[in-house]
């Protein structure tokens, strides 16, 4: 998915490419525990489709970065940013061993509440985020030349 993720980060903007990616991924995420109830075909079918969703991270992240950081320092934003990624890993599985151990919820519970983070990100993505430094309100003149 990471090629045609990149075609799609192109021709739309890493903003709305990862964007859409992730809110893809959290509803499919929030549905997870329905399609684990309907039948194992069920649930494979929506970890296919949440990882179409989930493909277009990388290149749409590579297509933000060129917009955004100077070549000489994107080897190093670029290591931070991709960082995350193993970052999350190591804190969501924590954090569900802990919400498992340590409350009344089940295991569905840990899908509804990545789910609805992943929703929120969206929302706070949407009104934060922007394409390229020329198309944001709110930076100056200084920042937008900055190489």
């Amino acid at each position: 998915m990471h090629i045609p993720g990149g075609l799609l980060a192109q021709k739309f903007g890493g903003k709305h490419t990862l964007g859409f990616g992730i809110l893809s991924t959290a509803i499919f995420t929030l549905l997870t525990p329905f399609a684990a109830r309907q039948s194992a075909n069920w649930l494979i079918a929506l970890r296919f489709f949440e990882g179409l969703g989930e493909g277009t991270t990388f290149p749409a992240l590579n297509t933000l970065l060129a917009q955004w950081v100077p070549p000489t320092e994107r080897g190093k934003i670029g290591s931070f940013v991709f960082a995350g990624n193993q970052i999350g890993t190591v804190f969501s599985s924590f954090l569900s061993g802990f919400l498992l151990k340590y409350t009344d919820g089940d295991w569905p519970e840990i899908f509804y509440l990545f789910g609805i983070l992943g929703v929120l990100w969206f929302v706070a993505w949407c009104f934060l985020c922007y394409n390229d430094p020329a198309s944001h309100p709110y930076i100056s003149q200084r920042e937008k030349e900055y190489k």
